[in-house]
């Protein structure tokens, strides 16, 4: 607006100096008003290129359409404005527009030939913003991959794809060719395929696995889970299911396709489903249940039954050994997957129950980011447990943070304060105490501590009820935060006293 105004003014100044001179005989043979006719000219063809280009632009694109004018739609406005002001400037100053029109056809057809491909992708770019169909931060399939548009210009369009290249499209190849486009106003449906036994009833099947998959992070549960089988596999004594689902973020489709495949393997063992074989396996291996159970580093069903007597859990069997050959030969060992919430099968129902390996905590998901949508998860929101880095990597997270509050004696204080942590936790308080001004280290334990919030670990003993649902959850509610073992004690083996 300011450019324009004073534009206005100089203009105005100009044909002012050329109304003046004109009438002053002391310039009717000089140089003088023919010059100032041709700069108030130019002066003011500039003004009306610049005023027409904000009416259409500002007025018309932005505010009236609603569209924010990219540089394609620039160079289209200004090229045609400046094309039509400086013919009407020439007509005016007396030149000859058909003379110079037909010079320029020669001319204007050789340039054309030469920029075809550019100008292709000119008009392609344009009729690609009119369409509105794609704009900065859609998801799009270009050659089988899920890419992310960045930027849209008159030539090309630039994308992203899930590991982080950068791809440049033309904007004439991708206006010719069939382009799926992910949707930005709902999640994303997808399929994804299992295999059950024959055997086991397909509505038992389609109840578990909806109940499974609802439980996931970026899983849309305001839509419904749809479960079905497809199709008999006679040679496996199998059915395929095909389990149907949204997605709220579709660049982490195979991040959940993954955790689903994962939460049906636990739900199958704890349900005693067997997955299906195929026959040239042998009898044994078809046969068994869920095959051999390999239990997570750190388990001890010894320590954990430690723990839970320390803590107050009373077990009518006061011998140590019969007490673990009661719990191994009558207990029924149950396996949780990461973030998975602990639901009893019914089956295992009216008992009590040992944490016998892994870490349990009372932390929810939040459900709200399930009703966001794009291609990452907005800031804060939860991630899935495919996402966590390894411990060693968060080892080397604190000493590079810590380095930029106390300098590079960092990585061997943190190695001095290794030896002496016995968790994560407190591997990050030691290393805040080596930070003297107190924000710093209210900044470093904010960015440092995991996010959840207190860990239960092996020993607890817990009950179990029965919630709206019909589910048996544990009470209180309870999550795995990495595989967790739980064994459902044997009948009578436990009293009912709290631990």
């Amino acid at each position: 607006m300011f450019r324009l105004l004073i534009l206005c003014l100089f203009a105005g100044l100009a044909w002012l100096l050329y109304v003046w001179t004109q009438g002053l005989t002391l310039f009717e043979s000089s140089f003088l008003p023919p010059v100032l006719r041709i700069v108030a000219t130019t002066i003011t063809a500039a003004f009306s290129v610049l005023s027409g280009a904000a009416l259409v632009l500002d007025l018309g694109l932005r505010r009236g359409l609603g569209i924010e004018p990219n540089g394609a739609q620039r160079v289209v406005v200004f090229a045609v404005l400046t094309f039509v002001s400086s013919a009407l400037a020439m007509k005016f100053l007396g030149s000859d527009i058909a003379g110079i029109l037909t010079t320029s056809a020669l001319l204007t057809a050789i340039v054309g030939f030469a920029l075809q491909p550019t100008l292709g992708g000119l008009f392609a770019g344009v009729a690609l913003q009119l369409d509105r169909h794609l704009k900065p931060g859609s998801g799009i399939i270009y050659d089988g991959l899920d890419t992310r548009i960045e930027s849209m210009n008159w030539r090309s369009i630039v994308g992203r794809r899930r590991d982080h290249t950068r791809v440049i499209i033309p904007n004439a190849k991708l206006a010719s060719e069939a382009v799926a486009i992910y949707p930005d106003d709902r999640a994303v449906r997808r399929d994804t395929f299992f295999y059950a036994p024959v055997s086991i009833p397909p509505q038992r099947i389609a109840k578990l696995v909806r109940e499974l998959v609802s439980d996931l992070s970026y899983v849309e549960n305001t839509s419904p889970v749809m479960v079905a089988p497809v199709e008999q596999l006679p040679e496996l004594a199998a059915l395929k299911y095909r389990v149907r689902y949204r997605i709220a973020y579709y660049f982490e489709i195979p991040e959940v396709e993954g955790e689903v495949y994962r939460r049906i393997w636990y739900g199958f063992q704890r349900h005693d489903i067997p997955l299906p074989v195929t026959r040239l396996y042998g009898s044994e291996l078809r046969d068994r249940q869920t095959g051999e159970l390999g239990y997570p580093e750190g388990y001890d069903l010894d320590n954990a039954l430690s723990k839970a007597i320390a803590s107050g859990a009373t077990f009518n069997d006061g011998n140590r050994s019969s007490l673990r050959q009661s719990i191994e030969s009558e207990g029924r060992v149950l396996l949780y997957g990461p973030s998975e919430r602990i639901v009893i099968p019914s089956r295992w129902a009216g008992r009590r129950y040992l944490l016998a390996a892994g870490d349990l905590t009372q932390d929810d998901p939040d459900f709200g980011d399930r009703r966001r949508y794009g291609a990452f998860p907005e800031v804060g929101a939860r991630r899935l447990f495919v996402h966590k880095i390894a411990e060693t990597a968060r080892i080397r997270q604190i000493a590079d943070r810590l380095a930029q509050d106390i300098g590079p004696y960092a990585e061997q204080a943190l190695s001095d304060a290794a030896l002496r942590a016995e968790s994560f936790e407190e591997l990050c308080a030691l290393s805040a105490d080596l930070i003297n001004d107190d924000k710093a280290r209210e900044a470093f334990l904010a960015d440092m501590l995991p996010h959840s919030s207190h860990r239960i670990g092996p020993g607890l003993v817990f009950n179990a009820t029965r919630d709206v649902a019909g589910h048996i959850v544990s009470s209180p509610h309870y999550r795995a935060v990495d595989e967790a073992v739980i064994i459902a004690l044997p009948m009578g083996c436990e009293t009912s006293g709290q631990p």
